[in-house]
């Protein structure tokens, strides 16, 4: 999923695949931590079929096989995550 973002989003949408990415910062403390490592795969996981999950140090990119998991698993994040993190229907993070 390198290279230009629209270039990385194209290709996904051809494939049929719906990428959404987190950028949730550095995981500060144990609360961060659980919520990065454990609690975003586990709600991916569980919305529907995930395609891949990449991410580095402060942001997570989940694709999925549907766009109804993408949006399913977008409104869950949205509702339960810290309020700073940005969470877009793109395949890499938009921090602004």
């Amino acid at each position: 999923m390198g290279g230009q973002p629209g270039v990385a989003e194209a290709e996904l949408a051809a494939h049929g695949l719906h990428p959404v990415s987190i950028a949730h910062g550095d995981a500060q403390d144990a609360q961060a931590a659980h919520l990065i490592y454990e609690w975003v795969p586990q709600l991916a996981e569980e919305t529907g079929p995930v395609h891949a999950r990449v991410g580095g140090n402060d942001y997570t990119t989940v694709v999925f096989a549907t766009a109804e998991a993408a949006a399913t698993f977008t409104a869950a994040a949205r509702a339960a995550a810290p309020t700073w993190w940005k969470i877009t229907p793109t395949a890499q993070p938009v921090w602004r």
